[in-house]
């Protein structure tokens, strides 16, 4: 899909929230890391701090606010930070 920031974003939340509640469900490591390393691959190092902060500093509402809002850009053929499709 190409959508390297919200993706950036929602690791962000995802490192913080299992900080906070953490759980003995896990996905498979190697799969989450590439698809972050994916997504790190993307951005200069100040950009991922900063994307992934954003993401951290979300309170779970705010959280299902941007997931929802992000989905339904997605869906409706939105952009991603590039221009192209998403």
């Amino acid at each position: 899909m190409g959508c390297y920031e919200p993706a950036a974003v929602i690791f962000g939340l995802a490192h913080a929230m299992s900080a906070v509640h953490p759980s003995t469900a896990t996905a498979p490591d190697d799969l989450v890391q590439g698809a972050e390393g994916t997504v790190a691959a993307a951005f200069d190092a100040d950009k991922l701090t900063e994307l992934k902060a954003r993401g951290g500093a979300l309170d779970f509402p705010s959280a299902v606010i941007y997931l929802r809002s992000e989905v339904d850009r997605i869906l409706a053929g939105g952009k991603d930070v590039a221009g192209a499709p998403a």
